[in-house]
């Protein structure tokens, strides 16, 4: 019972997460990161995906895509980051 209890709010905690990537994203596209926001909302569309695999038996590839891009953006905005505290 309490596994199910903990599988369920890592769930919810998931889909939060991909949520607010979602909106993260969003708001880039308005701001100084532009075209890094379309990275970061397909990243946050596929790990959406992740927490309801179980249910709709969703590829492997889709799940290990959305990790990949939610990474590979951190570390662009971190180096963009980098990039515009030199600038002061």
């Amino acid at each position: 019972m309490k596994k199910r209890i903990v599988l369920g709010w890592i769930a919810v905690g998931s889909i939060l997460l991909s949520i607010a990537s979602i909106i993260i994203g969003l708001v880039m596209l308005k701001g100084v990161f532009g075209k890094i926001g379309y990275l970061v909302i397909a990243a946050g569309i596929l790990t959406l995906f992740t927490p309801v695999s179980v249910f709709l038996s969703v590829p492997i590839i889709i799940l290990v895509s959305g990790v990949a891009l939610s990474s590979v953006w951190q570390v662009v905005v971190g180096v963009k980051l980098y990039k515009l505290g030199k600038e002061i």
